[in-house]
């Protein structure tokens, strides 16, 4: 039996890109159905829509970035690199616009 550190070499690596890049496909698709539900809204739409394309396009960048850096890191030290700045400040982002949104919905139901 092995114990599998050999076979997992750099799939973590790999794993945690596509995590990152299924974060980004959500942030589209909730950007797109977050500007149907407040169509009526045309300002609060066009908002949501731009703001969550944005961060999805902010996110596949930090995605592709991240892998690059931590890779190439790889490649040539042979090391992991330990976790980034970037990394922290999307997750920050992350959070702080699913509040915003969490925030506006809640407002926006108790306004009328």
């Amino acid at each position: 039996m092995t114990d599998g550190t050999a076979a997992d070499e750099g799939l973590a690596l790999e794993r945690t890109a596509l995590a990152w890049q299924r974060t980004a496909l959500a942030f589209a698709v909730a950007s797109l159905g977050a500007a149907g539900v407040f169509a009526p809204v045309a300002g609060a739409a066009v908002a949501l829509a731009a703001g969550g394309s944005l961060c999805a396009l902010a996110t596949l960048a930090v995605a592709v970035l991240r892998y690059r850096a931590v890779h190439l890191h790889r490649v040539r030290t042979g090391r992991h690199l330990g976790p980034g700045l970037l990394v922290a400040a999307m997750s920050a982002a992350v959070l702080l616009l699913g509040a915003a949104c969490v925030i506006y919905t809640v407002v926006g139901y108790a306004g009328g």
